[in-house]
């Protein structure tokens, strides 16, 4: 089972590129506009964790960095409770066009 990161950075096991899909995600994210930034003076409730003002831009930050460690643009991180297994390395080759 793999574990997604997601507010506390951990060491991820897997770390898979994910720059094709990265602008769909956040567009995916900003769905939920009700959850994320509220100026604190405002009648819409009280400030959290993701409704910073910098939240949207850390989660960008975050796959930027995960991304350069793979050299891709983006990428995402995941832990896992047991070794991952494959049946043939074959399947880490990555193919140049």
């Amino acid at each position: 089972m793999l574990h997604y990161l997601q507010d506390w950075f951990y060491e991820p096991d897997l770390i898979i590129d994910v720059s094709d899909v990265f602008e769909q995600k956040m567009l995916s994210v900003k769905a939920y506009a009700t959850q994320f930034y509220v100026d604190t003076g405002s009648a819409e409730g009280r400030q959290t964790y993701i409704s910073t003002p910098d939240f949207l831009e850390s989660v960008r930050a975050r796959a930027r960095m995960l991304g350069k460690r793979i050299g891709v643009q983006y990428a995402e991180g995941f832990t896992c409770d047991k070794g991952i297994g494959i049946k043939s390395l074959d399947a880490l080759l990555q193919i140049e066009t």
